[in-house]
């Protein structure tokens, strides 16, 4: 047990160096093209971290593991974050990458808000900033990407019937 936790501490730290050189890569316009373009959103997804939902796939009686899949995900949106604003967000293409990342990782980024708003349970002490700080990653990208009126058209798009249907 003690040899697995030791094990598990020294991933989560390798993981953390890793991310903490991707944001200062990121920090800069070719940096942040080199890594869009090495495949981070495929990475992220491949990864399948989002797609823990905080509500139910998590167990909050080990606040530890949850402590650090929170810091975990935090380095994560750290990376998007200053790769998409970095990369500049008058590209197109970088708009519709950032709004495909949050359409797909709308369970995590609900559940983050929900937690922060206490609602569906305490998250427990010592998790507050990390959720503050993840909520306002989201927000970042919600806001600089036109987030919630994009997925407005996409409803109504979706929902007008058509003339001859």
């Amino acid at each position: 047990m003690l040899i697995k936790r030791l094990e598990t501490t020294l991933l989560l730290s390798y993981y953390e160096s890793l991310l903490s050189l991707l944001q200062q890569l990121c920090r800069t316009k070719n940096g942040a093209i080199h890594v869009l373009n090495a495949g981070l959103f495929e990475a992220v997804r491949d990864s399948q971290l989002f797609s823990a939902d905080p509500d139910i796939g998590i167990d909050i009686d080990n606040a530890d593991a949850l402590r650090k899949y929170y810091d975990l995900l935090l380095s994560v949106l750290r990376v998007i974050v200053c790769a998409v604003f970095s990369r500049g967000l008058h590209n197109e293409q970088m708009k519709e990458q950032t709004r495909g990342f949050l359409t797909e990782n709308r369970p995590s980024m609900v559940g983050i808000f929900k937690r922060l708003a206490k609602i569906g349970g305490d998250v427990g002490a010592g998790h507050d900033e990390t959720l503050r700080d993840l909520a306002k990653a989201y927000t970042a990208l919600v806001a600089a990407t036109d987030f919630l009126a994009f997925e407005d058209s996409e409803v109504t798009q979706f929902s007008r019937p058509g003339l001859f249907s």
